[in-house]
C-alpha cells in the first residue's frame, strides 16, 4: 500500500503533467493503474485501461503535436488530488471531429483535473474539466 506524502504526491502529479507534454502517447501510461478510467468531462469522452488511454492520447497528439500541460497548482489528500493546469498547443489536425477555420491555430485554455489514487499510488480515475467552447473559439471552430 502507498503511504501518503503531500510533497511526493504533488511531485508525482507534476511529473504526470510533464509526461503529457512529451507528445509520446506511451509516456503517461506509467502514471495510471492498469484499469484506470479517464474522463474528459468537457467533450463527454472516456477511456479505460492502457490501450484506450494510449489511443486517446495519440488522437490528441495527432491534432496538437506541441501540446503542453503546465501545472499551476496541485492540492492532494491521501486518496485524491486536484490539479489546476494550462493546456497550450497548435492544432494541425482535427480535434474531436472539429475542423479549424484557420491553418494551425494556437490555443491556451485552463482546466482542472480531479484524480483518485489507487492503493499503489498511481491514478485510478481521472476527470478533466475545461472549457471546450473557449478552445474551439480560439481555433476558429466556433463563432461567438
Amino acid at each position: 500500500m502507498f503511504t501518503y506524502d503531500a510533497g511526493e504526491r504533488n511531485a508525482f502529479l507534476e511529473e504526470w503533467a510533464k509526461s503529457l507534454s512529451t507528445g509520446e502517447a506511451t509516456a503517461p501510461l506509467r502514471f495510471y493503474a492498469d484499469d484506470a478510467l479517464v474522463e474528459d468531462m468537457a467533450m463527454k469522452k472516456s477511456s479505460r485501461g492502457p490501450q484506450e488511454l494510449k489511443a486517446l492520447l495519440q488522437r490528441l497528439y495527432d491534432a496538437a503535436p506541441d501540446t503542453r500541460i503546465v501545472v499551476r497548482r496541485c492540492l492532494t489528500a491521501p486518496t485524491h488530488g486536484v490539479v489546476h493546469w494550462t493546456w497550450t498547443g497548435t492544432l494541425s489536425g482535427k480535434l474531436y471531429g472539429f475542423t479549424m477555420s484557420a491553418p494551425e491555430p494556437s490555443f491556451s485554455v485552463e482546466g482542472v483535473t480531479v484524480v483518485e489514487f489507487a492503493d499503489d499510488g498511481r491514478i485510478a480515475s481521472e476527470a478533466d474539466y475545461w472549457n471546450a467552447a473557449d478552445l474551439l473559439h480560439q481555433v476558429g471552430a466556433v463563432a461567438v
